[in-house]
């Protein structure tokens, strides 16, 4: 058995902290040939760039209710566009 050090515990509880602090439903898809994070699900959210999501800066885009990805109020794709990567 391995034992726990400061250092070990230290680190479980700064991975736990990074964890809770993103949403739970944050999803790797491709758009239109280029990877992006979908902060949401897969009927509604933000459409963004791992860079910009995690320095906090404005989407790309963002999956609407009714299954267009709208970006400055133009429908650029469809929720058909969208494929989830699995990791």
């Amino acid at each position: 058995m391995a034992t726990l050090t400061f250092w070990n515990l230290v680190a479980l509880i700064l991975e736990r902290r990074r964890m809770k602090s993103r949403p739970a439903g944050v999803l790797n898809i491709k758009f239109k040939g280029e990877r992006f994070l979908l902060i949401g699900d897969l009927t509604s959210g933000a459409i963004a760039e791992r860079k910009a999501y995690e320095n906090f800066e404005v989407s790309y885009a963002h999956l609407c209710p009714d299954g267009n990805v709208r970006r400055y109020h133009e429908i650029i794709g469809t929720k058909d566009d969208i494929e989830v990567i699995k990791k």
